[in-house]
């Protein structure tokens, strides 16, 4: 068709209808022909800018880009679209110095471009990614940048400014900006594994050996350490006390490579540990499978006794029931407890609810727990002329209202422990906002050794005394408004178990603490306990053991009363007890575990005389009495597995005498991140009771 049209154009010296049909050649891939019509119809119409447009991208598609360039540069000034042209071809330039290494010429190119309608934001990509292969890491920086905050969703910038920032030293920003696309982008996941070693080595020669662990552990998902990495994370347990952990990275180096390094680092984490006969063993022979033997070994002493964390730590996925025990456990519920006496005095209710505890681990042995809990306490309606305060000689109405409640109240306690054969551990909390008397820190802090035979427990503390609101959060006089009470124990225990045997055993604990509150007179107390047990050991129990306890305690003074300087809690000048103990603990690695403790026996206790006002004594006293009856006290807990994730805590606790009851019951949920296959012993809250008494 254009052929028999040839004739009539030339007559007629039709420039737009011979333009027209160089781009339907174009159109059909015949650059040459379309290059003969747009060239015709420029000799006809010299000042076409159509038919000089496209000359000059059929110059440029067929890679004349000398006469492209020339041909833009002769009509720039007649069409805006030219300067895009030109834009565009010193942008195509560009990017072929740039694929031939020449980054600097195209950078040249690309500032060129700057004159002109230069592509953007592809022109700024291309100058950062030069000037990140110049080494010129700050423009890099600004380039990538400044392209992101042009399209947030350019995937090369992000990847190219990760890249700039890590090689400029700011490895915070590379892990950010990394974090941001690792769900979309393995190039990233791959950079961001590769960031997170580099910062842990950072932090390791900056002595913050924390750090550099907690960014180990973070780019193990990105990418597996590599034995630089191993080595890193043995030193930073070293440097770090965790010389459980760090001998077993050092001995793991050992065996793939027994270089002057790795024994360097087992035989110092083994020292530390005072690990002397292992040490011994791998002294004397090449490491090889009698290590991973003896890990075994050292991993089921841990669980043989319930020190589920360590044998997961020591032997990772050897035990299948312990699958997910380093997950992170929520617990939600909640505690109540009534204990009988004098309404608006020594009786007391307790309401703990919502209790919610979280459970975070660290190398699967470090558990940091936190709990917080809404506190309500009731002892009451105090009836008139009660024994109380400033307790006047004659009747009197009160002139302050009593306190015999404490409502919306918080408790809040944190706790720590690393466990293994030596199972160091911390607690920390405050006693109760809101109470007449103000809050004030309490804690626990206490080693637990095992031994060949047993176990003992020493444990310094200082905690509130829960017998009454007087005792626990203090009360207002309401005689004359004095705001006295809040009574903390502080002092130290020490407990001991001791294998007699295949089935006796003998267990004994010791207790000496100094009690003080606001104007409440200070007092002392002495404890001891003994028992010696049998382990019936029927199935479906890990123990059951019966048998005879005896236990002493004595307080220097008698504080039990209601005025001024006494401190509203149980203080016998003597109280013995006799009778039978029976503890238990079911088969753990199941769905449903219960333990718990049940005795029966005989109490007797002498209440020495007292002064009515202990601080400031006028006379008065009150008498001595002494009481002796049948004891009773329960107390068990059950977990159950209703799922993968979920679990479900009860408990009950009883205690009973001839002249007193107390009881407490808790419910609980709990919920693990990670799927558990079992209920272990390890999984019940520490402070189910612990709250309430």
């Amino acid at each position: 068709m254009s052929t028999a049209l040839q004739p009539h154009l030339e007559r007629h010296r039709d420039s737009n209808t011979a333009t027209l049909l160089g781009w339907s050649a174009v159109h059909q891939g015949d650059l040459a022909a379309g290059l003969t019509w747009f060239a015709q119809a420029l000799s006809w119409t010299p000042g076409h800018d159509e038919a000089a447009y496209g000359i000059a991208l059929v110059h440029r598609q067929q890679g004349d880009l000398a006469s492209a360039e020339r041909l833009a540069r002769q009509w720039l000034d007649t069409a805006p679209r030219w300067r895009r042209f030109l834009g565009e071809f010193l942008l195509a330039r560009a990017g072929e110095s740039r694929q031939q290494g020449q980054y600097i010429g195209s950078l040249q190119l690309l500032e060129a471009g700057e004159s002109y309608e230069i592509p953007q934001p592809a022109a700024r990509l291309m100058a950062a990614w030069n000037a990140l292969d110049l080494r010129q890491l700050p423009a890099a920086v600004a380039g990538f940048t400044a392209v992101l905050e042009q399209d947030p969703a350019s995937k090369d910038a992000a990847y190219g400014l990760v890249l700039a920032s890590r090689q400029h030293g700011d490895l915070a920003r590379a892990e950010a900006v990394a974090r941001q696309w690792e769900a979309t982008s393995a190039p990233m996941r791959d950079a961001l594994g590769a960031i997170l070693l580099e910062r842990a080595g950072v932090s390791h020669r900056q002595q913050q050996y924390a750090e550099s662990q907690r960014f180990l552990e973070a780019s193990a998902p990105y990418q597996p350490l590599t034995r630089a990495g191993e080595m890193l994370h043995g030193w930073n347990a070293y440097h770090l006390g965790q010389y459980e952990v760090a001998a077993a990275s050092f001995v793991a180096l050992h065996q793939a490579l027994p270089d002057e390094e790795s024994a360097q680092g087992v035989w110092r984490s083994y020292v530390q540990a005072q690990f002397w006969a292992p040490l011994g063993a791998l002294a004397q022979r090449q490491p090889g499978p009698l290590t991973t033997l003896w890990r075994q070994h050292w991993s089921q002493r841990h669980a043989d006794r319930s020190l589920w964390r360590a044998a997961e730590h020591i032997a990772p996925g050897t035990l299948a029931s312990l699958r997910g025990l380093d997950s992170p456990l929520v617990s939600l519920g909640g505690l109540v407890r009534d204990k009988s006496g004098t309404s608006g005095l020594s009786a007391l209710q307790l309401q703990l609810a919502p209790l919610a505890t979280t459970t975070l681990s660290y190398d699967t042995v470090h558990t940091f727990g936190l709990r917080v809990g809404r506190l309500r306490l009731d002892s009451g309606a105090l009836g008139p002329h009660a024994p109380i305060g400033h307790l006047p000689d004659t009747p009197m109405p009160y002139r302050v209202a009593p306190t015999t409640a404490l409502d919306n109240s918080v408790e809040a306690h944190v706790r720590y422990s690393q466990e293994g054969w030596l199972t160091p551990y911390a607690e920390l909390g405050l006693t109760p906002t809101g109470g007449k008397v103000p809050s004030f820190p309490i804690w626990r802090l206490g080693l637990l050794q095992q031994t060949e035979a047993g176990h003992w427990r020493l444990e310094g503390f200082s905690q509130p005394v829960r017998e009454s609101l007087l005792s626990y959060t203090g009360l207002a006089d309401p005689y004359s408004g004095t705001v006295w009470g809040r009574v903390l124990r502080t002092g130290i225990g020490l407990s001991t178990y001791r294998s007699l045997g295949e089935r006796w055993g003998m267990a004994g604990q010791l207790s000496a603490s100094w009690l003080r509150g606001q104007r409440v007179a200070e007092n002392w107390q002495v404890g001891a306990q003994v028992s010696v047990g049998y382990n019936v050991a029927p199935p479906g129990f890990t123990y059951l053991t019966v048998g005879p306890q005896l236990g002493l305690e004595h307080y220097a003074k008698n504080l039990s009363h209601f005025t001024l300087g006494h401190g509203g809690y149980f203080s016998p000048e003597y109280q013995g007890q006799i009778g039978l103990a029976a503890h238990f603990l079911t088969t753990e690695g199941r769905w449903f575990l219960a333990k718990g403790s049940l005795s029966l026996g005989w109490q007797s206790h002498r209440d020495s005389r007292s002064p009515v006002f202990p601080l400031m004594p006028d006379g008065r006293t009150f008498a001595a009495q002494t009481e002796s009856g049948i004891v009773f006290a329960s107390e068990v807990q059950a977990l159950a597995r209703l799922s993968a994730h979920w679990q479900l805590g009860v408990g009950i606790a009883l205690r009973q005498t001839a002249t007193f009851d107390d009881k407490a019951f808790s419910l609980f949920v709990q919920y693990g991140l990670q799927a558990r296959r079992a209920v272990l012993s390890s999984d019940f809250p520490s402070h189910v009771f612990q709250t309430a008494y």
